[in-house]
């Protein structure tokens, strides 16, 4: 059953892959406003893709230990945003269904259910919240500060670039990223002062930001293999207190593979009845 569940899980995934190839074939090649237009093809397999993941989301919620903590869990939301925006075509006028096509584009949220790295990613922002936090603030305070500045030193100067402040908090966010896209710029000594300093405050705050979530990542990588390696030592010293050690080197194997497959499915848990899901 459990190697079933893999089989299924496996699919499932590869379900998600062909909706958003399906969904960038649609719209690159039909050109259609939604999928009741043009081609048969992708509007029956967008019926059929709804239909699996109508089903997946029941057989969860079925076999879910707590259903209702289930239905109000991230994961449970994922899964049923993944097939609502199929059911909310049919009650929606035409002209929206071009908008409740687009939101096929959130299914990719469930590759979370079955992707090691992208939870390790996710586990690693966790680890460093309160750092996260800190750094959001000096962000957002340099953001307005130096949009004050640039406004005040560049309005008069460049009235048609900087005739609103938000027009300065754009510029500010923009300079602050390093992205620079070129689109406004100061003319004056005091707005290039200005720039100056938030693209360099701007460098050491990424780069703090980046550092804190590289040592998280890993980190989080590293206590994932210690959690196997000490789980795998528990199987083994288990199975030598029983005395179930074999004798041939076959057998030998056939333990070993049968402690590795043990522990991954214990470690992903892949059943439909586990919290996770």
């Amino acid at each position: 059953m459990k190697r079933l569940v893999g089989y299924a899980e496996f699919f499932l995934q590869l379900l998600i892959f062909y909706s958003l190839i399906s969904y960038f074939c649609e719209l690159e090649f039909a050109g259609t406003e939604n999928s009741r237009e043009g081609y048969l093809f992708f509007l029956w397999s967008e019926r059929i893709v709804a239909g699996i993941f109508t089903i997946e989301y029941l057989l969860r919620w079925f076999y879910s230990k707590e259903k209702w903590k289930y239905l109000t869990s991230p994961i449970g939301f994922v899964d049923l945003v993944s097939v609502a925006p199929f059911y909310i075509g049919f009650f929606v006028a035409p002209s929206f269904l071009r908008l409740i096509r687009t939101l096929r584009i959130l299914r990719l949220f469930k590759i979370y259910r079955y992707n090691d790295a992208l939870k390790s990613f996710i586990a690693s922002f966790a680890m460093v919240k309160k750092e996260l936090q800190i750094i959001g603030i000096a962000i957002l305070v340099l953001v307005f500060v130096s949009a004050t500045a640039e406004y005040e030193f560049e309005r008069v100067a460049q009235p048609e670039m900087f005739s609103k402040y938000s027009d300065a908090l754009w510029w500010s966010l923009i300079t602050l990223t390093t992205v620079g896209y070129g689109d406004m710029f100061p003319i004056t000594v005091g707005g290039r002062i200005t720039a100056l300093v938030t693209l360099a405050l701007g460098l050491g705050i990424f780069g703090t930001f980046l550092s804190l979530i590289g040592s998280a990542f890993m980190s989080t990588l590293h206590k994932g293999t210690v959690s196997v390696t000490e789980g795998t030592q528990v199987l083994l010293k288990r199975i030598q207190r029983e005395n179930r050690m074999p004798d041939d080197e076959d057998s030998l194997k056939d333990l070993i593979g049968d402690i590795v497959t043990a522990h991954h499915e214990s470690h992903h848990g892949a059943n439909f009845g586990t919290e996770e899901d």
